[in-house]
């Protein structure tokens, strides 16, 4: 069952492409993208939807549920779900204003398990990746023409999109590991004190 919910502002983009056999044997392949500034009643919800999904904020909040797990997704963060199960997502303000692209491919699977391990879905932030939102447009821009170098080029950059957002998380993760640490030592010289 698929239910949408709240209408697109008159300048959404919403891009669907018929890939080739031989383009759905690349190691990725886009049949739809979009940038789309959406309203509070905004809501997508489906059991099923045969790809994955990139999600991006460029401004407001979306929430995304996915199986048990529901990600609150700001400005400049994004996240991948996989479709091939239920899940929603919807605005959390009065505006949202997301860029979004489905994917499938080869290699898809396996990146998306890499990215997130055990199926452990959440929100990367993507702030200081100016060259993440670049790619995104730059995908959705150029996917309407449809041919061959226009599908190679785009599976390089869904590729390149996927690499940007695990080293923005493993960055993350050091970060984190590192502030823990930090306060494990603060914690220790003050018992010493």
């Amino acid at each position: 069952m698929d239910e949408f919910l709240g209408k697109l502002s008159d300048n959404s983009i919403w891009v669907t492409v018929t890939p080739t056999l031989l383009v759905k044997n690349f190691p990725f392949y886009i049949t739809e993208a979009g940038h789309f500034t959406v309203y509070s009643d905004y809501k997508v919800k489906r059991d099923l939807h045969d790809s994955f999904l990139l999600l991006y904020t460029c401004s407001g909040t979306g929430c995304v549920k996915t199986g048990n797990i529901s990600i609150q997704l700001p400005e400049g963060h994004a996240v991948i779900i996989d479709c091939h199960t239920a899940h929603e997502y919807f605005s959390k303000t009065d505006i949202w204003d997301f860029l979004w692209i489905h994917f499938e491919g080869s290699a898809v699977k396996t990146m998306f398990d890499v990215l997130y391990p055990n199926n452990s879905v959440y929100a990367v932030n993507m702030e200081s990746e100016v060259e993440f939102k670049n790619c995104i447009t730059s995908i959705i821009s150029r996917i309407i023409k449809n041919d061959i170098k226009t599908c190679i080029d785009s599976s390089y950059r869904m590729h390149q999109l996927i690499n940007l957002m695990y080293s923005a998380s493993l960055a993350a993760e050091e970060n984190n590991q590192k502030k823990d640490s930090g306060d494990d030592i603060h914690t220790v010289l003050e018992l010493i004190k």
